[in-house]
């Protein structure tokens, strides 16, 4: 039987316990201040029923700090993470986590302390989707130190999350479209024969590439020649991503996909194939045209923001990623079935690609009035009797 030892003080009094833990070793916990006498036997009885229900033993002495880094470095190995999610982890326990956690032990880590972090972060500026992910890491975490017997239970559960807005961003109209691709295609007629010229080039490409077929900024990157089919059947097959200057596969199975394009965007592909020096099988698409490397990801922004001032477009549209928002959203408008938008997009979940379909505003005006001729017939259109 474990025992509660009052110490009475000047600034109150303080409460100790002292039990036996799972492994048989002598345990004296120190009760935060202003437990009361009621508390601290609750605690006796919590505490006795973690040995017997889970096996409790006594945490070892290790800051967060040191059991956080060897856990990121043991989960990215152990599930394999690409290189840009395994940064991204390691990013957040180092710039996000280790300042707020890092000098505690794990079993100091509380439901009040982690809240008290979210309300610092939002107000500090970062939004309720990065605090999410930075929770949900966090979890992780804490989930192992569970398994490790170094705290009681895990807190991260019963932390309230903060409400996610999701974020306004501009859309391109067909309209702007079809305005910056005539201002690429003006800006390389008035080009003098150089660089610049042939950058413009390849950046229109690149434009239409995201336009027509929804890439990603590194499965633009990484598109060689072989993975290219024009003709009556033209496909674009995605089999390697460019990310954090080296070639890499699609970071998840959605990514490997084959996508259906159209004569346009074709007929594209067929003239710039003609036009590089670097039109290879296993040359890259949208290549640097003199040396064939990868593009320059901020030489293409700069030509982009330069097409779009000439066509009028006055959007603030991040050059890669938010093009991509624009052609899924105007899939999404165009009438395109979810599932096929999901596949055709790269989505892991029927939730981001539906985000989309409600920005386009989609009725399913077909599917209603289908749904209308299958149930009643020509009665459909008379109306009520």
């Amino acid at each position: 039987m474990g025992t509660v030892i009052e110490y009475p003080g000047k600034r109150g009094t303080t409460f100790r316990l002292k039990y036996k833990d799972a492994s048989g070793k002598r345990v004296t916990e120190t009760l935060p201040k202003g437990t009361t006498a009621k508390g601290a036997k609750e605690a006796l009885r919590d505490r006795e029923s973690d040995v017997s229900r889970i096996g409790y033993r006594r945490p070892d002495k290790i800051r967060f700090a040191t059991f956080a880094t060897e856990w990121v470095e043991e989960y990215v190995t152990r599930r394999a993470l690409k290189r840009t999610t395994s940064s991204g982890y390691r990013r957040v326990v180092r710039n996000h986590l280790f300042p707020e956690f890092g000098k505690l032990a794990p079993s100091e880590i509380t439901v009040a302390r982690i809240e008290k972090y979210v309300a610092k972060a939002l107000r500090a500026g970062l939004s309720p989707r990065s605090v999410e992910l930075n929770l949900t890491i966090l979890g992780l975490i804490m989930k192992a130190a569970l398994k490790r017997q170094l705290i009681p239970f895990d807190p991260t559960p019963l932390v309230e999350r903060p409400k996610k807005r999701r974020a306004v961003q501009p859309v391109l109209t067909p309209e702007n479209t079809r305005d910056i691709e005539n201002a690429f295609a003006g800006l390389i007629l008035e080009t003098p024969q150089g660089t610049k010229r042939e950058n413009l080039i390849v950046a229109l490409l690149i434009f239409r590439l995201i336009m027509g077929a929804g890439l990603r900024k590194g499965e633009v990157l990484g598109l060689r020649w072989k993975h290219v089919t024009v003709g009556n059947e033209a496909q674009i097959r995605v089999r390697e991503t460019y990310v954090m200057s080296a070639a890499d596969e699609p970071k998840s199975d959605a990514g490997k996909r084959t996508i259906d394009i159209g004569p346009r965007l074709a007929s594209a592909l067929t003239a710039h194939r003609e036009w590089s020096a670097y039109s290879g099988e296993d040359e890259r698409v949208a290549c640097n045209p003199r040396t064939g490397h990868v593009f320059n990801a901020n030489s293409y922004g700069d030509l982009l923001r330069e097409a779009m001032k000439r066509a009028g477009v006055d959007l603030a549209i991040r050059p890669h990623h938010g093009l991509r928002h624009s052609q899924v959203t105007q899939s999404a408008a165009a009438g395109m079935d979810p599932f096929a938008l999901m596949t055709r997009s790269g989505h892991s979940s029927m939730q981001t690609t539906m985000g989309y379909v409600h920005l386009a505003g989609q009725v399913y005006r077909d599917e209603a009035e289908a749904l209308e001729e299958r149930l009643y017939g020509d009665a459909a259109a008379q109306g009520p009797s």
